[in-house]
Protein backbone atom coordinates (compact mmCIF):
# COMPACT_ATOMS: atom_id res chain seq x y z
CA UNK A 1 0.00 0.00 0.00
CA UNK A 2 2.74 2.24 0.99
CA UNK A 3 4.62 2.23 -2.42
CA UNK A 4 0.62 2.83 -4.30
CA UNK A 5 1.03 6.42 -2.17
CA UNK A 6 4.08 6.79 -3.35
CA UNK A 7 3.39 6.40 -6.97
CA UNK A 8 0.17 8.47 -6.70
CA UNK A 9 2.43 11.13 -5.70
CA UNK A 10 4.52 10.87 -8.32
CA UNK A 11 1.71 11.08 -10.61
CA UNK A 12 -0.02 14.28 -9.10
CA UNK A 13 2.98 16.17 -8.96
CA UNK A 14 4.05 14.83 -12.55
CA UNK A 15 0.24 15.20 -14.37
CA UNK A 16 -0.49 18.88 -12.20
CA UNK A 17 2.26 20.29 -14.75
CA UNK A 18 0.32 20.21 -17.97
CA UNK A 19 -3.54 20.96 -18.49
CA UNK A 20 -5.88 18.11 -19.54
CA UNK A 21 -5.85 18.61 -23.32
CA UNK A 22 -1.92 18.65 -23.58
CA UNK A 23 -2.27 15.15 -21.57
CA UNK A 24 -4.85 14.10 -23.60
CA UNK A 25 -2.71 14.51 -26.95
CA UNK A 26 0.56 13.40 -25.71
CA UNK A 27 -0.89 10.19 -24.18
CA UNK A 28 -2.89 9.52 -27.57
CA UNK A 29 0.27 10.40 -29.45
CA UNK A 30 1.89 7.76 -27.19
CA UNK A 31 -1.00 5.01 -28.21
CA UNK A 32 -1.99 5.12 -24.24
CA UNK A 33 -5.06 4.36 -23.18
CA UNK A 34 -6.97 6.14 -21.24
CA UNK A 35 -9.98 8.41 -20.22
CA UNK A 36 -10.34 10.85 -17.66
CA UNK A 37 -12.90 12.01 -14.75
CA UNK A 38 -15.44 14.20 -16.34
CA UNK A 39 -16.38 17.39 -13.90
CA UNK A 40 -20.12 18.50 -14.64
CA UNK A 41 -18.72 21.11 -16.69
CA UNK A 42 -17.61 18.64 -19.26
CA UNK A 43 -20.84 16.84 -19.52
CA UNK A 44 -22.35 19.37 -22.10
CA UNK A 45 -18.92 19.32 -24.45
CA UNK A 46 -19.05 15.35 -24.17
CA UNK A 47 -18.99 13.91 -27.82
CA UNK A 48 -20.50 11.09 -26.90
CA UNK A 49 -23.35 12.41 -24.55
CA UNK A 50 -23.85 14.75 -27.63
CA UNK A 51 -23.58 11.97 -30.27
CA UNK A 52 -25.75 9.02 -28.57
CA UNK A 53 -28.64 12.04 -27.81
CA UNK A 54 -28.04 11.81 -23.76
CA UNK A 55 -28.78 15.55 -23.90
CA UNK A 56 -31.34 17.00 -25.85
CA UNK A 57 -32.58 20.49 -25.94
CA UNK A 58 -36.59 21.13 -24.20
CA UNK A 59 -38.75 21.16 -27.33
CA UNK A 60 -38.73 25.12 -28.78
CA UNK A 61 -35.54 25.51 -26.82
CA UNK A 62 -31.86 25.42 -26.87
CA UNK A 63 -31.24 24.47 -23.00
CA UNK A 64 -30.13 21.40 -22.75
CA UNK A 65 -31.52 18.67 -20.43
CA UNK A 66 -31.30 14.60 -19.98
CA UNK A 67 -33.46 12.52 -22.48
CA UNK A 68 -35.48 9.78 -21.39
CA UNK A 69 -33.89 6.99 -20.99
CA UNK A 70 -37.15 4.81 -21.96
CA UNK A 71 -37.73 3.49 -25.92
CA UNK A 72 -40.93 1.81 -26.47
CA UNK A 73 -40.85 -0.19 -30.00
CA UNK A 74 -43.10 1.26 -32.47
CA UNK A 75 -43.07 4.63 -30.95
CA UNK A 76 -41.08 8.02 -31.71
CA UNK A 77 -39.78 9.76 -28.33
CA UNK A 78 -41.78 13.04 -27.37
CA UNK A 79 -39.35 16.11 -27.08
CA UNK A 80 -38.91 16.92 -23.52
CA UNK A 81 -41.16 19.92 -21.97
CA UNK A 82 -40.12 22.62 -20.11
CA UNK A 83 -42.17 22.10 -16.44
CA UNK A 84 -45.44 24.57 -16.18
CA UNK A 85 -44.35 27.63 -14.04
CA UNK A 86 -46.45 27.94 -10.38
CA UNK A 87 -49.87 29.00 -11.37
CA UNK A 88 -49.56 28.65 -14.98
CA UNK A 89 -52.63 26.18 -15.03
CA UNK A 90 -54.70 27.41 -11.76
CA UNK A 91 -57.65 28.84 -13.12
CA UNK A 92 -58.03 25.50 -15.90
CA UNK A 93 -57.89 23.39 -12.92
CA UNK A 94 -60.36 25.44 -10.80
CA UNK A 95 -62.62 25.76 -14.02
CA UNK A 96 -62.28 21.54 -14.25
CA UNK A 97 -62.98 21.39 -10.86
CA UNK A 98 -66.11 23.48 -10.98
CA UNK A 99 -65.37 26.75 -10.20
CA UNK A 100 -66.38 30.25 -11.97
CA UNK A 101 -64.93 33.00 -13.23
CA UNK A 102 -66.64 35.09 -10.08
CA UNK A 103 -65.28 32.85 -7.45
CA UNK A 104 -61.32 31.84 -9.16
CA UNK A 105 -61.15 35.66 -8.93
CA UNK A 106 -62.01 35.44 -4.82
CA UNK A 107 -59.57 32.61 -4.49
CA UNK A 108 -56.57 35.08 -5.72
CA UNK A 109 -57.95 38.03 -3.95
CA UNK A 110 -57.87 36.48 -0.88
CA UNK A 111 -54.40 34.54 -1.45
CA UNK A 112 -55.47 30.98 -1.56
CA UNK A 113 -54.06 30.48 -5.52
CA UNK A 114 -51.56 32.01 -7.48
Amino acid sequence: MKHAVELTAVLDKTFATKDRSEWREILSAGGIVFDVVASAQDIPNDSQIMANDILVPFDNDTVLTVASPITVVGQDKVSPRRPPTVGQHTDEVLREAGYDAAMIVKLRADGAVA
